[in-house]
């Protein structure tokens, strides 16, 4: 187990920059305490069925995604992209490749060049985990890239043919960020 827990544990953070959970049938103070070094998301004991899985899972990813993690020379990992939950599958979605979002009540529709994806939050705390110089929000219920924005008027924001509405309280805003790009 030592080999398993060391230098490689180690390259799999260094890489992936992911959550992981150990998957194990040992139980020992010295394996444990060994895991516990290389600060895992979860450690969970076979035999276990898919809803024990499930749950390591859905825990792994919450805290994963609630904290800010930081590396000396890159900033957040995983900063590159979000990790959306489909069922009982946590769907890769690059940042760059979001469109807008658009929220109803308390859902998020998170609109990307490869699809839409539903996830259950407010504008608020998604802004927590995209760069505030690439998203902003320009109507109560729309938030966009600014890198996607193909054109603009004073009332509406053209991205992928989709007109997007600009209000007058955002307005201003929009247009500081489209002549820092401009």
């Amino acid at each position: 187990m030592d080999n398993f827990l060391g230098e490689p544990t180690k390259q799999i953070q260094q890489q992936y920059k992911i959550p992981f959970i150990y998957l194990t049938s040992h139980a020992d103070k010295s394996t444990m305490d060994e895991a516990l070094v290389t600060k895992p998301y979860g450690y969970l004991l076979k035999p276990f069925d898919a809803d024990d899985l499930y749950a390591a899972i859905e825990v792994a990813m919450s805290n994963f995604m609630g904290q800010p993690i930081h590396n000396e020379d890159s900033g957040l990992l995983c900063k590159d992209a979000l990790f959306i939950k489909t069922d009982k599958n946590f769907v890769r979605v690059e940042i760059n490749d979001i469109c807008w979002v658009e929220s109803e009540h308390n859902y998020l529709y998170i609109v990307s060049q490869k699809g839409k994806h539903i996830i259950r939050s407010n504008f608020k705390d998604f802004q927590q985990n995209v760069p505030a110089t690439q998203f902003i929000q320009v109507h109560k219920s729309y938030m966009i890239n600014l890198n996607k924005v193909d054109a603009f008027s004073h009332t509406d924001i053209t991205i992928n043919g989709k007109e997007i509405p600009l209000s007058r309280m955002y307005k201003d805003e929009f247009f500081a960020c489209m002549k820092r790009i401009v």
